[in-house]
């Protein structure tokens, strides 16, 4: 994540700029599509319980290792968060296409263009943030996964049928979360 701050004031150099690992699933409230995360894992504990007490969000301390070498791209996380399971995730990628818009209609499209995030309190109370961003620049990518347990932390079973990533990459994109409005 880069140059992460709130709307109107500049980013903040010890919290503005960190890694982080999430692993979500695509929802509808009231109509409206979004994402709602199982969690986040994130190299920065501020950043993790800042986001934790005013979004809701269940972010997670993790130690997260990032190296670039020209296209390739190597990530290695590893959650060290008492409040949950531990879990791991290390992967290679690089990109494999040209920079592509997707289609309406797309598979890619439909996991892609959402527009707002749902969240819940401690109460248990759905909150929506909207989030605008333009359409996402994506490339296909071709990966290698060395270690994945992040899903199993999330008592998510991960199943042969799910074996095959789906797998695309975006160097960057702006994008604005807006306040949190309660929903249910």
């Amino acid at each position: 994540m880069k140059r992460v701050r709130p709307i109107g004031l500049p980013p903040f150099p010890w919290i503005s700029y960190f890694s982080e690992l999430n692993v979500r699933t695509y929802v509808k409230a009231k109509g409206k599509p979004g994402v709602y995360f199982f969690s986040l894992d994130a190299g920065n504990r501020i950043v993790v319980e800042v986001a934790r007490k005013f979004f809701h969000l269940p972010y997670l301390n993790a130690k997260i290792n990032f190296k670039k070498e020209k296209t390739r791209k190597e990530f290695h996380c590893r959650r060290n968060d008492a409040r949950a399971n531990p879990g791991e995730f290390h992967i290679t990628y690089r990109p494999s296409t040209e920079v592509y818009r997707t289609k309406e209609g797309t598979l890619e499209n439909w996991l892609t263009e959402r527009y707002c995030l749902y969240c819940k309190d401690s109460q248990e109370k759905i909150y929506r943030g909207e989030v605008h961003h333009l359409p996402w620049p994506i490339q296909k990518a071709e990966c290698n996964i060395y270690h994945n347990t992040i899903l199993k932390s999330n008592n998510i079973p991960l199943t042969h049928s799910m074996s095959e990533p789906l797998i695309h990459y975006s160097e960057s994109l702006k994008v604005a979360l807006f306040p949190l409005v309660p929903v249910y």
